[in-house]
C-alpha cells in the first residue's frame, strides 16, 4: 500500500511539472532586452572606438494548445544608438540612431527541466520595419522592410499558478528577406534587396539575453 501511495505521488508530481498550462489558457507576455557593447576599429592613421546601446520591448498574447504548447501573436519595438569616437579623445565623430518595429506569429514548446523549471524552444515568423539616421555620414537616412523566421531557446520558471519569469537567448538560426532603401546627403536614393540565412552562435552568444514575464489568464 505504501509503495502504491509513493508511486501515485511521484506520478502526480511529474504531471504537475509538465503541466505548464491548461488547454485554453490565455497568456500575456512582456519582454525586455538591453544590450551594450563597444569595439575598436583601426584606421589609418588612428583607432576609432564604437559604442552601441540598444533597448527592445516586446508584448505577446498566447493561447495554450496543450499543457506545454503555446501559440500566439507578438509586437516588438526597439531603439538603439551608436556613437563613434576617436580613441585618443572623447569627441564624437559620428552618431547613428535606429528605430525598429515588428509583429508576427509565434509557436513555443515547453519541456520540464526540474521542479518548476522548464526549457523551451520558440519559432517565430513576422515582418519588421526599421529606420536609421546617420549623422555626418554620406548615407544620411535609411529605412528597411522585411520578413523573417527564427528559432530561439530559453529557460522558464513558474513562480505560481499565474506567473512565470523567463530568459530568452539569441537566435539559433534565422532566415531573413529585406529591402533596404537609403538616401544620401546629396539626395540620391538607392534600394538593396537581401536574403540572409544566419545564426547568433559564437563566443558572444550569452551576451544577448532577454528577460520576460508571463501572466496566465484563467
Amino acid at each position: 500500500m505504501k509503495k502504491i501511495i509513493t508511486l501515485s505521488i511521484i506520478v502526480l508530481l511529474a504531471f504537475n511539472a509538465s503541466a505548464q498550462f491548461q488547454k485554453g489558457n490565455k497568456v500575456l507576455g512582456f519582454g525586455l532586452n538591453v544590450n551594450s557593447s563597444s569595439r575598436e576599429i583601426t584606421y589609418d592613421p588612428g583607432t576609432r572606438l564604437i559604442k552601441t546601446n540598444t533597448l527592445n520591448l516586446n508584448a505577446e498574447l498566447g493561447f495554450a494548445k496543450s499543457a506545454s504548447q503555446l501559440n500566439g501573436f507578438y509586437l516588438s519595438s526597439g531603439y538603439g544608438k551608436t556613437k563613434s569616437f576617436a580613441a585618443s579623445s572623447s569627441s564624437v565623430y559620428n552618431t547613428n540612431q535606429a528605430l525598429h518595429l515588428g509583429a508576427g506569429y509565434f509557436a513555443r514548446k515547453y519541456m520540464p527541466l526540474a521542479n518548476r523549471f522548464f526549457v523551451f524552444g520558440e519559432v517565430r515568423a513576422g515582418g519588421f520595419y526599421s529606420a536609421n539616421y546617420r549623422a555626418r555620414l554620406e548615407d544620411a537616412y535609411q529605412q528597411e522592410f522585411g520578413a523573417s523566421v527564427s528559432l530561439k531557446p530559453g529557460l522558464a520558471y513558474k513562480i505560481n499558478e499565474r506567473f512565470l519569469v523567463e530568459l530568452s537567448f539569441a537566435d539559433l538560426a534565422n532566415v531573413t528577406y529585406s529591402q533596404l532603401e537609403y538616401e544620401t546627403g546629396l539626395g540620391n536614393k538607392n534600394i538593396n534587396r537581401n536574403f540572409n540565412l544566419g545564426t547568433s552562435l559564437g563566443l558572444g552568444y550569452l551576451s544577448n539575453i532577454g528577460i520576460g514575464a508571463r501572466w496566465i489568464i484563467k
